[in-house]
């Protein structure tokens, strides 16, 4: 296993004096480890401290958030698998969870009705880490693919290089 060597997440979670209105969301979060159940690559440009569904959970619960987005981190590629049991788990915990995936650029039309199916709604094309994804040249043909899905395309990018 691979130390951590990001900041931990502040723990433990603590109720704000003012909780979010009814209905908000956090529209984006990742889910970490256990790595024995969702290795990472083996060159990301960072190893987190694992934070996973269940804490997530506590920490939206305590600032008054009903829903929350889980978009796939670099380190993980297009492993989505941590953010399906997570939604697999809020479905159980009566939390609405949507996510954003990271996929190959030849991902199949199958693979993408299964995960619209789980509760994916998007793709995300990583430009900018150290631990790239998709490139900018994927995006329209991807985009055409997801558009009858009704799906968006997050762009995490350095317009500088």
């Amino acid at each position: 296993m691979r130390e951590p060597d990001i900041p931990r997440p502040h723990v433990p979670v603590r109720t704000p004096r003012v909780l979010f209105p009814a209905g908000a969301t956090d529209c984006h979060a990742h889910v970490f480890g256990p790595q024995s159940r969702y290795p990472l690559l083996p060159a990301t440009h960072f190893v987190p401290h694992e934070t996973p569904w269940p804490d997530y959970l506590a920490m939206l619960r305590s600032i008054g958030c009903d829903r929350a987005v889980l978009v796939q981190p670099s380190v993980y590629g297009t492993d989505n698998s941590a953010i399906e049991h997570a939604i697999v788990d809020a479905r159980q915990d009566g939390f609405q969870l949507r996510a954003v995936a990271v996929v190959d650029p030849n991902v199949t039309d199958a693979e993408l009705l299964r995960l619209h199916g789980l509760g994916f709604r998007g793709i995300r094309i990583n430009t900018a880490s150290a631990t790239r994804g998709l490139r900018l040249a994927h995006a329209p043909e991807l985009a055409r693919r997801i558009a009858p899905l009704g799906w968006h395309m997050q762009f995490y990018a350095n317009f500088r290089e």
